[in-house]
């Protein structure tokens, strides 16, 4: 390529830092094994024959190839394998994973980010057996799970979301025996188990045994169900709510949840520690004060 662009080979030696003799000896090599003459010689100039003009773009793709596979093994080198496999469960703050996401794509250009969404147990199911690579799940389900690596991201307390104009939207906080007889929409236990249950037993513990008016498989639908007013739920506080739903905190008693970020224990990839630790710093940054 490049005793194409200079046409001069004194020249084109100097740019590549190599001897003429040794260039004009690979380009012959070239040339026969090609079978035909790339270039055109002459005692003041050296340009590309018909035959190098017509291999010329073909040429400069194969080299772009081989530069792309150079910087893929490369990436493979280093743990940087191409695509992070990433879970999600439904009671994750979807622009948690969407920010961290964007995140890593402007760190790693070349790498590309795979979202699946599952229940916790179900996500580390998936990373035991290698299905996945990292996820963001709720910490208590990884609980006796020895080869699954968790580290807490946040704490945050349950709410009850309602529709803006139902009574409870009126308190500062609710306690959970107020829930009593409120048609209850809720996460089905399968896609979110460590959520569901915390509800239930909060529920016994106020005194009372939920209404459960119906069971979807995203909190997102849920909480679109109670913006139009059909019915109330409790989510994890980082859940993002509709403009038609409000949220007030739950007392007596006040439940916490912790999401977390899991990846295998046995496996230590960078691109994996890479994303691991952008989950931990965005979530930070997102929940530091203004």
């Amino acid at each position: 390529m490049t005793l194409a662009q200079t046409r001069h080979f004194t020249r084109a030696a100097a740019e590549l830092h190599v001897a003429q003799p040794a260039l004009s000896k690979h380009i012959r090599s070239l040339e026969d094994g090609l079978g035909v003459r790339l270039f055109d010689r002459t005692r003041r100039v050296v340009r590309l024959s018909r035959a190098g003009e017509q291999l010329l773009e073909p040429a400069r793709r194969v080299l772009a190839a081989v530069d792309d596979v150079q910087d893929l093994a490369g990436q493979i080198k280093h743990g940087m394998r191409g695509e992070v496999r990433v879970g999600v469960t439904p009671t994750a703050p979807a622009s948690l994973l969407a920010d961290v996401m964007s995140a890593f794509r402007r760190r790693h250009p070349t790498l590309t980010c795979r979202a699946t969404q599952a229940s916790s147990e179900d996500l580390l199911d998936a990373i035991e057996r290698g299905a996945i690579d990292v996820a963001l799940i709720r910490v208590e389900t990884a609980t006796g799970r020895r080869g699954i690596r968790c580290a807490s991201i946040f704490e945050e307390r349950m709410v009850v979301a309602v529709p803006r104009r139902h009574r409870l939207a009126r308190r500062r906080s609710v306690p959970w025996r107020m829930l009593a007889g409120e048609p209850l929409l809720m996460v089905r236990r399968e896609a979110a188990p460590a959520v569901h249950d915390r509800i239930l037993a909060a529920c016994r513990t106020a005194g009372f045994v939920p209404r459960v008016a119906q069971a979807l498989h995203d909190v997102h639908a849920v909480l679109a169900i109670v913006g139009a007013g059909l019915g109330i739920a409790v989510v994890p506080a980082s859940t993002r709510r509709p403009g038609t739903v409000v949220a007030r905190p739950l007392v007596d008693p006040i439940v916490i949840t912790t999401l977390g970020v899991a990846s295998a224990a046995d496996r230590a990839e960078a691109d994996v520690d890479d994303f691991v630790a952008l989950v931990k710093s965005v979530a930070k940054l997102a929940r530091s004060p203004a």
